[in-house]
């Protein structure tokens, strides 16, 4: 395999190296994938999938239904990618020139990223997003210990300190945050999520809501150079955001979400000034000075 890879042009090497990728952490891939990744014709896009199955013929399998390739039970990558390769591929694309707008593969939201899953449990999760399938998955939770669970993915997090899947959780038969760390084995169910458990049905994913900050109005003497920091207009930064993120996003800009400004230290220099008008604010775990904190 590897000889037959050296002796591909670089250019050809970038296409089967992304049809490897599209298998493996999707699940599928199209000729019209790679003519659209590449802007190439629909007949060098065919002679880079027959490449591909030249060099792996049991890797790949054509679906006449979707007319697309679907990765097989034998399949074994070709291409070794980092998971912060993949992480950064699936949350913003894979756009490599300043006139392409970054466009993720699959659903996500990002503060920053941090931790590392491992690449087999993140290519098995990563593809049941993608092809709207159930997933089995052994989970360690700090409330529960080690279960067994079935989940519906539809999209990964970055909450600025580890990686999460946004699913439909059987168990609890709550929309949910699963840490990607804290899954201990994860497979794709052949099973068609049904619309119930999709992301259409997660109000929290769903709802935006507008954080106003300001200056911690207790712990900076010179709000100015916060004001700065931030572009606040007036003395205040608006950000909308997924509800469902809206704790990761506090936590990871240590804000004061108290209603009297109470947290002490230098470390919190932005207050949450609309906490009373925010609906469900006490349901966002994780932020700084909310109270009805639980964790999974």
């Amino acid at each position: 395999m590897k000889k037959k890879l050296k002796d591909k042009s670089q250019k050809q090497s970038e296409r089967l190296s992304f049809i490897d990728f599209c298998a493996n952490y999707l699940g599928t891939i199209g000729r019209i994938d790679i003519v659209n990744r590449f802007r190439i014709s629909d007949a060098a896009a065919s002679k880079d999938l027959a490449a591909y199955i030249d060099i792996a013929p049991n890797n790949l399998k054509y679906d006449f239904k979707t007319r697309t390739h679907r990765m097989t039970q034998k399949f074994k990558p070709l291409f070794d990618f980092t998971v912060t390769q993949v992480l950064k591929a699936l949350s913003t694309g894979f756009g490599d020139t300043l006139e392409q707008i970054p466009t993720p593969i699959i659903p996500s939201a990002t503060a920053i990223e941090l931790n590392h899953p491992e690449s087999e449990i993140l290519s098995q999760i990563s593809r049941a997003v993608y092809l709207k399938k159930y997933c089995a998955i052994t989970y360690h939770s700090l409330s529960s210990g080690e279960t067994e669970r079935i989940i519906a993915p539809f999209a990964i997090i970055n909450s600025g300190l580890r990686w999460h899947v946004r699913a439909f959780d059987q168990k609890s038969e709550e929309f949910r945050d699963f840490v990607f760390t804290r899954v201990l084995s994860a497979k794709v169910l052949p099973e068609d999520v049904i619309q119930e458990h999709s992301s259409i049905n997660d109000d929290k994913w769903n709802q935006e809501i507008t954080l106003e900050l300001a200056p911690h109005p207790s712990n900076i003497e010179e709000k100015k150079a916060i004001e700065l920091d931030y572009r606040m207009i007036d003395g205040t930064k608006k950000i909308k955001v997924r509800k469902a993120i809206a704790g990761y996003v506090l936590r990871h800009w240590n804000v004061d979400c108290t209603e009297d400004h109470r947290l002490d230290g230098k470390h919190f220099q932005l207050w949450l000034e609309n906490r009373n008008k925010i609906d469900g604010i006490d349901e966002i775990i994780l932020a700084p000075g909310i109270d009805n904190y639980s964790t999974k």
